[in-house]
């Protein structure tokens, strides 16, 4: 609640900066106001108010022939849309991004624009697309030469991985994304291994490798600066751990304890 007032603070402000900007006639910043007044509604939920503020922007900075610009709103987006999952929508705007990225040589935004091409891939089932994509990026992070960037790409790239049945490739990739967390010591990184460590013992057939899993996602859920992402995506596979532990054993602890985690 506390963060939905801050967004809510926020976007006071912008109006009356936008009436400001609107009263000078300054289109750029008139677009720009748009740009983070749909950004906050977007991280309210209000996802239809979101993309008509992006719309609105993006038609100033057209006018205004910014393609860097461009190339950022259309990123957005195509990450509005794939949170709606209006998948056919975001792999447009991703592309559109994208072909700007190339000709303008935003690398950055190119190595975004095919993170979204991956993630929607994905929830489309279409697996090969979305391992090309991010390998792709991880490419384009390894000259950019940001090591951060490039364990986070570990991420997607190993849970592609996983749903394409290539297990010992996502060892590998896991153990590539070991080293890099070794050497960043960085906490977001660290969480993000620790799941991808569960996830690989998570799809092993023996009980013990799943009870590992199951000791990593309840540690991650006990992280108080674990973020409501990561700690909903380990919610949602523990859960699945205990439903399956619970069909095999029928233990009504197991169920008490689910229960414990839905509630």
């Amino acid at each position: 609640m506390e963060r939905k007032g801050d967004y809510n603070r926020a976007l006071i402000y912008l109006k009356q900066s936008l009436t400001l900007a609107e009263e000078s006639g300054h289109k750029w910043t008139i677009g720009y106001c748009l740009l983070y007044m749909a950004q906050f509604h977007g991280l309210k939920g209000e996802l239809n108010q979101s993309i008509m503020l992006y719309k609105r922007s993006l038609t100033i900075y057209n006018d205004l022939n910014d393609k860097f610009m461009v190339t950022r709103i259309l990123l957005s987006l195509g990450g509005v849309h794939a949170i709606r999952g209006e998948l056919t929508h975001s792999i447009k705007y991703f592309k559109q991004s994208l072909e700007l990225s190339k000709e303008y040589n935003f690398k950055l935004f190119m190595t975004f624009a095919l993170n979204g091409l991956s993630e929607s891939y994905r929830m489309k089932g279409d697996l090969e697309r979305a391992l090309e994509c991010i390998e792709q990026s991880m490419g384009l992070s390894r000259e950019v030469g940001d090591l951060r960037y490039i364990a986070f790409k570990y991420d997607s790239l190993i849970q592609i991985l996983i749903e394409k049945g290539d297990l010992e490739r996502a060892r590998i990739s896991l153990s590539e994304l070991e080293q890099l967390n070794n050497q960043l010591k960085d906490k977001p990184v660290s969480f993000m291994y620790l799941f991808n460590k569960a996830m690989l013992l998570k799809t092993s057939s023996r009980a013990p490798n799943r009870g590992k899993a199951e000791k990593i996602l309840k540690k991650l859920l006990q992280i108080k600066d674990y973020s409501i992402k990561g700690r909903l995506r380990a919610l949602i596979n523990l859960c699945e751990l205990l439903l399956t532990e619970l069909r095999i054993t029928n233990d009504l602890e197991v169920l008490d304890e689910l229960n414990q985690f839905i509630s």
